[in-house]
């Protein structure tokens, strides 16, 4: 069931980020930023008032507690990038930016996660994703500066 809702997911995330972006473009990246997060903050409260409290066994590590800020890092990455390149093109860099991180975390157990060997059968989809980019692209390089945004706007969520 996971599957198939994941292209959902992917048209949702899309339609988020040109709103917001719009919004940010309307109003400032701060004001668009809190308003985000404040709304976020109303449905997840709406959501933890409708179920009943579930607890695990022990307190989770210091650094889960950061996810406010990367929130935030997220929102104003997408606002900067969404805003200034063509939609295709961020989306692009953006899916690079969690592929890239996806690898390093395999690699290195980043933030106590299992650890996969990562081999040579990787660099095909990197080198796909990178083509992909270069397509969509053009020869337009005039936003090319935002594309670190871009990229960030990808890693920090994942």
């Amino acid at each position: 069931m996971q599957y198939a809702l994941a292209p959902l997911a992917g048209v949702l995330i899309t339609v988020m980020n040109a709103v917001n972006s719009r919004f940010s473009f309307a109003v400032g990246n701060l004001p668009s930023s809190l308003v985000v997060h404040l709304v976020g903050l109303t449905a997840a409260c709406a959501v933890l008032a409708a179920r009943p409290e579930r607890r695990g066994p022990e307190r989770p590590p210091l650094y889960l507690y950061s996810g406010g800020i990367v929130g935030v890092g997220t929102i104003v990455c997408c606002n900067i990038a969404y805003g200034n390149m063509d939609m295709q093109l961020a989306v692009a860099f953006a899916l690079l930016g969690q592929t890239v991180f996806a690898v390093f975390v395999d690699a290195t157990g980043f933030l106590g996660r299992k650890k996969y060997p990562v081999g040579i059968g990787t660099l095909p989809g990197l080198a796909l994703a990178l083509t992909g980019i270069a397509v969509i692209s053009g020869s337009d390089f005039g936003t090319a500066r935002y594309a670190p945004v871009a990229v960030l706007a990808g890693i920090l969520p994942a």
